[in-house]
């Protein structure tokens, strides 16, 4: 539900294929090219999905293990009202994975925090709000993914769980069907009004 998954069926489905610019990170969770920086592996948005960590600042790029924006809120969505929020519901396939890393990454303390959706957010309480946001994951109530998480191995997607049924096109039917009841009605209401005028 909310204004993302709403929004989602209007976006084309591309794929691109990032080919030999794609390296295995080290294991040890060094960055390559970055000094001072560390991965962490944060699934549950994605399967390998990974965060970054600045040990000597404490600056967070959480990537899409969470976001600075209620992504099911439209209005948020358009003013940009930075709050920890909940990743995007729609394209997070594995729920409880997306808690315990956002747990995880809540013990790391940061002191400033970059996500994929929204406005950084930073400041002297900026780890407790992580520790209050982790403790207290906002689970979704229904989509695809709310039960049951996608199964996914190294070569990817294994399984999914049954897609939901979309509103949409009963809503769009119902609307319609009002409208085509209501010009009849008209068209009736015209036509015993001219009857009228000729008896």
């Amino acid at each position: 539900g909310g204004a993302m998954a709403f929004m989602c069926r209007f976006i084309p489905q591309l794929r691109t294929n990032l080919g030999d610019r794609v390296r295995v990170l080290p294991d040890e969770g060094a960055v390559p090219t970055m000094p001072g920086w560390k991965w962490l592996h944060t699934p549950g948005h994605s399967p390998g999905h990974v965060s970054l960590y600045h040990v000597e600042d404490g600056t967070l790029l959480a990537g899409d293990a969470f976001a600075t924006v209620d992504l099911d809120s439209l209005p948020d969505i358009l003013t940009q009202h930075p709050q920890l929020a909940r990743p995007p519901s729609p394209f997070t396939c594995d729920w409880q994975a997306a808690r315990e890393s956002a747990r995880d990454l809540a013990r790391l303390e940061p002191r400033q925090i970059g996500c994929g959706h929204g406005k950084p957010v930073f400041g002297p309480d900026i780890a407790a709000r992580l520790q209050i946001f982790a403790d207290h994951f906002p689970m979704p109530a229904r989509g695809r993914y709310a039960v049951e998480p996608a199964r996914t191995d190294a070569q990817g997607v294994e399984s999914l769980p049954p897609a939901p049924s979309d509103p949409l096109p009963r809503i769009v039917a119902t609307i319609g069907i009002a409208a085509l009841t209501g010009l009849l009605f008209a068209a009736m209401a015209n036509r015993v009004r001219n009857w009228d005028r000729e008896v």
